[in-house]
């Protein structure tokens, strides 16, 4: 899937305006991490924005043009927020997070 992303944003002229991330799945059996999973896809579906360790995929061309990780605190998160909600694309693919 992440091929077929990155191949089709390229085809169509678009790898320098998009970006994907992964589904969040967290590791661990009980409620607790699947309310963090329930919470992380409510906070994608409004906001547009995954968690840091969600996973970023852009190419390298379009992480130049927004700048970067700027430094200091909640980089990624910044990051993130200038891609902007219309640009991300979430794939079915998960990236799986150990529990807390």
């Amino acid at each position: 899937e992440v091929s077929a992303f990155i191949e089709g944003a390229e085809r169509r002229g678009m790898a320098e305006r998009v970006a994907a991330t992964f589904r969040l799945s967290v590791d661990g059996y009980g409620l607790a991490p699947r309310l963090g999973e329930a919470v992380a896809a409510a906070r994608l579906a409004m906001l547009g924005r995954p968690k840091p360790g969600q996973g970023l995929l852009l190419s390298r061309r379009h992480y130049d043009r927004l700048g970067g990780h700027a430094p200091g605190r909640k980089a990624e998160a910044r990051l993130i927020a200038r891609v902007g909600m219309r640009r991300l694309q979430v794939l079915r693919a998960k990236v799986l997070l150990p529990s807390r």
